[in-house]
């Protein structure tokens, strides 16, 4: 019984560890989540850029609504005060900049960027 209590906690522990050591990989996905290294490769598919410019509009949507949701007086981000072209060129300029750098600081950085509403 004991070595069959030990062999459980020990295949437990196990798993537990590397799912651990592996969520970091697993926080961000897609061209908004990577390094910039591959955003390039990104941009030269076919379709990179559109599903770029929906990915940059969905996370500037969601830090505005993380804000909202830790605070009901937060002051938002007027997110569409540029064009979306704006803000793509302000992600790609970035990681021109930064090519070790990763995409989400790029999309962080515009999003502080941007004027808040005033009450």
């Amino acid at each position: 019984m004991k070595k069959l209590f030990l062999y459980i906690f020990l295949v437990l522990s196990l798993f537990f560890l590397t799912q651990y050591s592996h969520s970091k990989d697993l926080a961000t996905w897609g061209p908004t989540g990577d390094n910039c290294n591959n955003l390039n490769k990104f941009l030269d598919s076919e379709e990179g850029e559109f599903y770029l410019i929906g990915e940059i509009r969905g996370f500037l949507n969601g830090l505005n609504v993380q804000l909202l949701n830790q605070n009901e007086n937060a002051r938002l981000k007027i997110i569409n005060y540029n064009s979306i072209d704006d803000a793509l060129d302000y992600v790609i300029n970035y990681c021109k900049q930064n090519p070790d750098g990763s995409v989400p600081i790029a999309v962080l950085n515009y999003f502080e960027s941007l004027p808040s509403f005033k009450d």
